[in-house]
């Protein structure tokens, strides 16, 4: 099911960039969505119902993002997107 996504990725930015467009795919389709939401996962039993811990989760997803897209962190953009 990766061989499609590889080849063209290959085909647009070459081989070096392979494991960075797979990686972000995994980690923006399967990884991000379950930290933020993990009872619908069910990776946790029963509600969150503190909205602090809710809102911290999803925080810690949107700094994974921000890590994998690899902004500059100087950039008042980049921070402005982790701090909403």
């Amino acid at each position: 099911a990766i061989h499609p996504l590889a080849d063209a990725v290959d085909a647009k930015f070459g081989a070096a960039k392979r494991n960075i467009a797979i990686g972000g795919l995994l980690i923006f389709r399967f990884v991000c969505p379950a930290i933020a939401d993990p009872v619908r996962y069910k990776l946790v039993k029963g509600p969150i119902h503190v909205s602090a811990t809710r809102r911290a989760l999803v925080h810690l997803s949107k700094v994974l993002k921000a890590c994998v897209t690899n902004p500059d962190l100087n950039n008042p953009e980049a921070i402005e997107y982790v701090r909403a």
